[in-house]
């Protein structure tokens, strides 16, 4: 089950078509492993239970033939800033420790829609206001690339730390590499009030780099105003 673990979707989603392994033993083995890897803090919550009913759920589409997308019984974990539920979402702050959704954030129901299995919710910076996974309430989201103990690592960057942990231990799924997907047409918006008085010369000409690069291949890159 290791090796199925650092697979990718399209193998995955053969093996589970072909009764190679079912959702359930899938899901079981994830499930696993996030509890194996406790020690980098990538999950603030683990979601057993749901993970354990969707993927019965699922395992029962596929003896029928009535799967739902190729999505349907793959592992995904999602930031704990979207909404889920009847599941905590705390945006990693002390603010909504115990805030509790009654209802999923359209990116989670559409996956949830075709078939995926939510087995957590990933650590980030408060409120996704970050960029190291380093100031969530529940702690630092260690990098396995990077750590010696809990008291000597290296940071993931954010502020999706635990999301990259997540995928980087096989715990989960991420989409396809970049080069199998397109952003023609996506629009990307640059905030204004990032252009502040004292920003480094160095920062903004790589900002501009990375914007033309996106422009380049294919996105619609906007000037917004966030207030």
């Amino acid at each position: 089950m290791d090796r199925i673990l650092s697979l990718n979707i399209r193998l995955v989603n053969k093996l589970l078509q072909d009764n190679v392994i079912s959702s359930t033993e899938l899901i079981n083995a994830c499930l696993e492993r996030a509890r194996n890897i406790k020690k980098y803090n990538p999950f603030i919550t683990i979601t057993d239970n749901v993970a354990i009913k969707q993927a019965d759920a699922s395992t029962d589409r596929y003896n029928k033939k009535k799967t739902l997308s190729e999505l349907d019984g793959l592992p995904i974990a999602i930031k704990d800033n979207f909404c889920t539920e009847n599941i905590k979402t705390t945006c990693a702050s002390k603010m909504l420790e115990n805030f509790i959704p009654k209802y999923n954030a359209t990116p989670y129901a559409k996956l949830k829609n075709a078939g995926a299995i939510l087995i957590g919710k990933t650590n980030l910076d408060q409120f996704a206001m970050g960029s190291g996974t380093v100031d969530s309430i529940y702690g630092p989201t260690k990098n396995i690339w990077g750590y010696s103990d809990d008291n000597d690592f290296f940071i993931t960057g954010g502020s999706s730390g635990g999301s990259a942990i997540a995928v980087a231990t096989g715990t989960c799924y991420a989409l396809p590499p970049a080069n199998k997907m397109t952003i023609k047409g996506l629009k990307i918006g640059i905030p204004i009030e990032y252009h502040c008085e004292h920003l480094s010369p160095d920062v903004l000409d790589v900002w501009d780099d990375v914007a033309n690069v996106l422009e380049e291949s294919g996105a619609i890159i906007k000037e917004v105003d966030t207030y």
